[in-house]
């Protein structure tokens, strides 16, 4: 196994543990207040969604990137609209802004990679 493969795995079973009973306390729970546990996990989620992205489009088979790309997009739209959860929730302006901060880091994680490798590869068919 590569350790890329290893590190994904690792930030997207670290991410779920955080986020998912954060999430789930605050659905059950109305008095309960995001913290920075719901962070930590949306900061592991988008690190995962990052190198999970970069190993899937370097796969050579064309429907395993098809499958792989709609799994961490999925996976990035899923910590984006828990870290929205956790920004409606916040007291406050500046735990506002760090939940905003890791919803945008999520999704950018995604289509910034895709973006990249795009450019990438469309400057070496160029040259």
């Amino acid at each position: 196994m590569q350790p890329e493969r290893q590190i994904s795995l690792f930030c997207v079973v670290m991410g779920g543990a955080l986020v998912y009973p954060e999430v789930r306390m605050m659905f059950t729970h109305p008095e309960t207040l995001p913290g920075g546990q719901l962070m930590t996990g949306g900061g592991f989620g988008a690190l995962a969604v990052f190198f999970g992205t970069l190993l899937t489009v370097d796969a050579s088979p064309a429907w395993f990137k098809a499958v792989g790309l709609g799994f961490w997009g999925l996976l990035s739209v899923a910590f984006a609209a828990a870290m929205q959860y956790g920004a409606i929730r916040s007291p406050g302006p500046v735990r506002l802004g760090f939940f905003e901060f890791f919803s945008v880091l999520c999704l950018a994680a995604f289509f910034g990679t895709l973006y990249g490798v795009w450019r990438a590869e469309h400057k070496a068919r160029k040259a």
